[in-house]
């Protein structure tokens, strides 16, 4: 079967006025940090370093630098070349741990932020890692790994984040039926939906804040970055003073782009379309946010049935244009 076409936003460029670009992030399990190093390096060329044993780079690649590390914090501490007996105890800890752990912890490509017509490269990521046996969100119960799209905000301006947030508001339902997200990711926290309470706010037909009111109510609803669309990088690189005021996560990294975290990384399953059909679905959301009209007749909508039954059928008109 032939891969889907990378489909083009209706805004291509960001707001600096450059082509936009995407990060992505592919979590897996059953093959580790050095085979996937190593599957990075024959796509795309570069020098893989060691950062510590369960962090990876290859850098010098066409697109600039990958990260292959086991997705969690308490696994990475630089290598000991001395210190006290502290740091070296730690950092044999870390190991240790990284050794136990990487059975069930995800292992993490993180690509470098590439332009959209680059994304059918970076997809030849999902059948690498299949055709290594890696194993996908659902092969085992405990494994419930995501794929993560970081696309570039088409401008900074509060009006377009708004117009964004609600057209995502709007269609989340959509996207986790259409996605048909694992059952065991949804008992967990990273995907959680948005408070009930904050949505019906944000549809409102007279909610227009300025940034810092933007800012504001998703930081006071939304403190956590498990979210299924994380704004929190955005507003740690919009309004950084505002941002660090608040019981902010520092794990965050400032970047002026959506941190989109709800599809599943199903890259044993020959059926899913990957990076390539992940990112055509979300455009779903930029598709709707470009057009005012539609929004605003979808955000009506919402906000008058939102649990009543045919909530599909509801949506059909911002769906398709």
């Amino acid at each position: 079967m032939a891969a889907a076409a990378v489909e083009r936003p209706p805004e291509p460029l960001n707001h600096e006025g450059r082509p936009r670009r995407v990060g992505i992030e592919i979590e897996f399990g059953a093959i580790g940090v050095a085979d996937a190093a190593a599957l990075v390096q024959q796509l795309y060329g570069g020098a893989i370093r060691e950062v510590s044993r369960h962090r990876l780079e290859v850098g010098a690649t066409r697109f600039g630098d990958f990260r292959i590390e086991i997705d969690s914090h308490y696994v990475h501490r630089a290598p000991s070349n001395g210190g006290t007996l502290v740091d070296r105890m730690k950092a044999v800890l870390a190991d240790v741990t990284g050794a136990i752990a990487g059975r069930w912890l995800p292992v993490e490509i993180a690509a470098p932020p590439v332009e959209i017509d680059d994304l059918a490269a970076i997809d030849r990521l999902v059948s690498g890692l299949r055709a290594r046996h890696a194993a996908g969100t659902g092969s085992r119960r405990i494994y419930t790994f995501d794929l993560q799209l970081n696309p570039d905000v088409p401008s900074i301006e509060p009006d377009s984040l708004r117009r964004h947030l609600q057209a995502y508001l709007v269609l989340s339902r959509w996207l986790r039926a259409s996605i048909a997200v694992d059952a065991t990711r949804r008992l967990l926290p990273f995907v959680r939906p948005f408070p009930e309470v904050y949505v019906r706010k944000v549809l409102a037909a007279d909610y227009r804040p300025d940034l810092h009111g933007l800012a504001a109510d998703y930081l006071a609803a939304n403190p956590s970055r498990f979210r299924e669309l994380d704004l929190l990088p955005l507003f740690a690189y919009l309004v950084p003073e505002q941002y660090y005021a608040t019981p902010a996560d520092r794990l965050v990294k400032p970047r002026p782009a959506f941190h989109y975290r709800l599809p599943d990384s199903r890259v044993d399953d020959p059926a899913w379309g990957g990076v390539i059909e992940e990112w055509n679905r979300w455009l779903q959301v930029e598709r709707l946010a470009a057009d005012p009209g539609r929004l605003a007749a979808a955000c009506r909508t919402q906000l008058e049935a939102p649990r009543a039954g045919g909530w599909l059928e509801r949506l059909r008109d911002a769906l398709i244009p």
